[in-house]
């Protein structure tokens, strides 16, 4: 039996000029509140006691996202906020699988919601191409997690 051929052929753009300026556009205002409601529910539910895994992920998903966009393009400015951010965030989802309420305590809280500030301002900011970047670089199966710090390493959300 012969071996399968390792060579994929690569997508061909239809469009590349409009491919090339929609890359310098930013996020239309209904793409944003669509992602800010999706985070602002999973906080909300979460803040509330009523959280579920899908919550939980979608905040650690924010997070990520975040820490991509902070190191890719915001430079390192917010990077301490969001390792705490993501620490606290672990702590809430360590209790969880230990049986507990999966909900976060005071300074968990507090941490959580700065990096939600930072994610919004970021998405606001960011231009399309900067986020399909860093959402390449940050779910890359092949490279998984090689965007963060290895302080970030222990405390990163599991996909």
């Amino acid at each position: 039996m012969r071996k399968r051929s390792k060579y994929r052929p690569k997508p061909i753009i239809t469009d590349p000029l409009n491919w090339v300026l929609n890359g310098f556009k930013t996020l239309e205002e209904t793409e944003l509140t669509r992602l800010g409601v999706m985070h602002h529910q999973a906080l909300h539910a979460m803040t509330h006691g009523t959280g579920v895994w899908e919550d939980w992920n979608t905040i650690c998903h924010m997070t990520n996202l975040a820490v991509a966009l902070s190191q890719m393009v915001f430079g390192n400015a917010y990077l301490d906020d969001l390792k705490e951010a993501m620490v606290a965030h672990a702590r809430c989802g360590r209790r969880h699988l230990d049986g507990k309420s999966l909900a976060y305590t005071g300074p968990e809280l507090q941490a959580i919601n700065t990096a939600a500030e930072i994610i919004t301002e970021q998405l606001r900011l960011a231009t399309r191409a900067e986020l399909e970047e860093a959402v390449a670089r940050w779910s890359d199966a092949s490279e998984p997690r090689t965007f963060m710090p290895r302080s970030f390493k222990d405390t990163v959300c599991m996909r």
